[in-house]
């Protein structure tokens, strides 16, 4: 049944989140969330948002401003506290605010597991999130984390940063998936533990020495790729 007072466009949004966590993006049709949004026309994707894409960007600029704003007040909290030298501070900056969506409530949030479907299809995450103005803000903390690794070349620091991002959103759709099930693997670590551990993976990935075979690999790569490989970090 419907929320009281949800519209039938917010009814579509939060349905097309639910079956897109479930079941991934590309496996969802517009007819399915109509249906399962209670619809009887079954164009009702085309008539509110026009298209699928739109649909997903949408959902996409309502979840993300309502996560910025957790994100913007841990920014301020940080600047005003002097740690924008501090590199666990800015992953946890990124981690935290998606952390908390899943703990919110024992359902958990259908976002996180849509968004790790989302962060595996690169064409829509460089479209959708890269290049987002909502992703304005995490913009902002991946070039503060940049200059606090500047001896990174910038080919691994590329991979690095996806690394962190991607691992953060799986591991945090993964957890959520296990607790729905009841997975008593899910509670391995309390929350605050979780979270912790998921920050200090993020800043070891970052920090961690360059060995002497990646600095090989990469030598006759580093003049020759072109910026725009990095999708994560620069868009």
């Amino acid at each position: 049944m419907a929320e009281t007072g949800e519209t039938t466009k917010d009814r579509l949004l939060r349905t097309a989140e639910q079956l897109f966590a479930e079941y991934g993006i590309e496996a969802v049709t517009p007819r399915q969330i109509a249906l399962a949004a209670g619809q009887l026309n079954q164009s009702a994707i085309r008539y509110h948002f026009g298209t699928k894409e739109a649909l997903i960007e949408a959902l996409l600029a309502r979840r993300i401003a309502e996560i910025n704003q957790r994100r913007r007040a841990m920014l301020t909290a940080i600047e005003r506290e002097d740690r924008l030298g501090d590199v666990r501070a800015l992953v946890g900056a990124i981690a935290v605010p998606l952390a908390e969506k899943i703990h919110q409530t024992r359902e958990g949030s259908a976002y996180v597991r849509f968004l790790a479907h989302l962060f595996a299809d690169r064409q829509r995450r460089d479209i959708l999130i890269a290049r987002g103005r909502e992703a304005a803000l995490l913009r902002r903390i991946y070039k503060g984390l940049r200059a606090l690794t500047p001896d990174l070349p910038e080919l691994v620091w590329n991979e690095r940063l996806r690394l962190v991002v991607g691992g953060i959103i799986h591991a945090l759709a993964d957890r959520e998936r296990m607790r729905l099930a009841a997975d008593p693997d899910a509670q391995a670590l309390p929350e605050s533990a979780f979270v912790g551990n998921l920050i200090d993976a993020g800043v070891a990935i970052l920090t961690a020495p360059l060995s002497p075979d990646t600095l090989r690999g990469i030598a006759p790569q580093a003049e020759t790729v072109p910026k725009e490989e990095a999708d994560v970090a620069h868009r």
